[in-house]
């Protein structure tokens, strides 16, 4: 079942269609980003991750195709969903090449786009869910082969082995950070994080329990500079994608923790 917090970006330079798309899937329960070009579109996603872009192909400057091209080498796990009002076959079949999951024609309704992005992002979870089992299957598949190089003594198990293995190892309660391999686990669950999701964790863990400004999280996870304002939309959707994959339940976090008008902190419980 898709979850309604998934993110979504919308690309169009008509402000009325960014307008009704915006609030009509704000108020279906997605979080929402626009853009009104494909630059300032990539811009937004050098400081925000999305789920799901729907994108117009006619845009002002680089094309809705190119967009689509460049978010594909980026995200290829991003689903994608083209807009127009000109349909061609060329565009098409671009757009059928660089996996676009639906090609919807203006004029459309909004329950049209609707059903069209809940596909779209059962569909992604799907392939987020056989990516995960390949992996486990390739975890399980290491570990025997390193238990048969072990021979009968068998691998360092316990504490011996974390230190002989993970010397840069940083640990909050349940989490267990390894800064050389680039790993983050939860009650023994390994997180699959992008950059900016592990630099944000990273940098909660080791300020904890003390609460860390937005400002701050954001400089430290992205290098990006930004008002007070600026800094709590950006990192309140950062941390939105990172309780969804370090929590239990997001909607009820118990360890990614918001201090109203100060930042969030790292409970260690």
């Amino acid at each position: 079942m898709v979850s309604t917090q998934s993110a979504l970006l919308i690309v169009d330079d008509e402000p009325g269609v960014r307008r009704a798309l915006a609030e009509g899937l704000s108020n279906a329960g997605f979080m929402v980003v626009t853009a009104a070009s494909a630059e300032e579109a990539l811009t937004r996603l050098t400081v925000v991750s999305v789920d799901l872009a729907l994108v117009d192909l006619k845009l002002p400057g680089m094309s809705g195709i190119d967009l689509l091209r460049e978010v594909r080498q980026r995200s290829p796990a991003t689903a994608l969903i083209v807009i127009t009002a000109n349909p061609t076959v060329t565009s098409a079949i671009e757009a059928l090449h660089l996996e676009a999951y639906d090609y919807l024609l203006k004029p459309f309704t909004l329950d049209e786009v609707e059903r069209a992005v809940k596909k779209g992002l059962e569909r992604r979870r799907q392939r987020d869910q056989r990516e995960v089992l390949l992996r486990q299957l390739e975890r399980n598949l290491a570990g025997l082969q390193s238990l048969q190089l072990f021979g009968d003594a068998g691998p360092p198990t316990g504490e011996a082995l974390s230190r002989a293995s993970n010397p840069g190892l940083l640990s909050c309660g349940p989490l267990e950070i390894d800064l050389q391999s680039h790993l983050a686990r939860v009650d023994e669950r390994e997180l699959d994080l992008t950059p900016t999701e592990f630099n944000l964790l990273v940098t909660l863990a080791d300020r904890a329990p003390a609460v860390v400004s937005p400002q701050e999280l954001l400089r430290q996870a992205t290098s990006y500079q930004a008002d007070p304002a600026e800094a709590r939309e950006l990192v309140k959707w950062h941390i939105h994608h990172l309780r969804r994959k370090v929590e239990r339940d997001p909607q009820k976090p118990r360890y990614i923790i918001n201090v109203r008008g100060v930042g969030y902190r790292l409970a260690a419980n």
